[in-house]
């Protein structure tokens, strides 16, 4: 699995944070049995891959929004993301993963500046999700 394009299009947590889901995606698919990663950046040949009888694939990823709302005596943050894994080096959409992560913070211990630190928390758990599912949905199947 090679890491493709990475984007944060929510109005918040700024442009760090497409590179924390980019890590985070890569931390998680590393962990699955049978599964290589490659560095970021670093996508195989197509006869490296026929050489080798591997298939490979692409993850791109996007956090779509990123929210805090006041409930009843907590802070929501939310989160939310889009994954898809495509074929190497044919880019055939082959699953896809739309999720969300939240957290509540009693309203009395959250701490504005923290906030960055609590994004990232949200943005590796969706990650963790995102691999779930698309294990389950998809690469057991290969």
């Amino acid at each position: 699995i090679a890491l493709g394009g990475v984007s944060n299009k929510a109005n918040a947590g700024g442009d760090d944070l497409a590179r924390v889901l980019g890590e985070a995606l890569m931390r998680e698919f590393g962990k699955v049995p049978g599964v290589a990663t490659t560095s970021v950046g670093q996508s195989p040949l197509a006869a490296d891959l026929a050489r080798r009888n591997v298939k490979g694939f692409v993850l791109d990823g996007s956090i779509v929004s990123l929210a805090r709302a006041r409930q009843g005596d907590n802070i929501e943050l939310t989160c939310s993301i889009k994954v898809s894994l495509a074929t190497l080096p044919e880019h055939s959409m082959k699953a896809f993963y739309s999720g969300d992560a939240s957290m509540a913070i009693p309203a009395g211990e959250y701490r504005p500046e923290e906030e960055d630190k609590l994004h990232r928390e949200l943005v590796e758990g969706a990650a963790q999700g995102a691999r779930q599912h698309i294990v389950q949905s998809y690469l057991r199947t290969q």
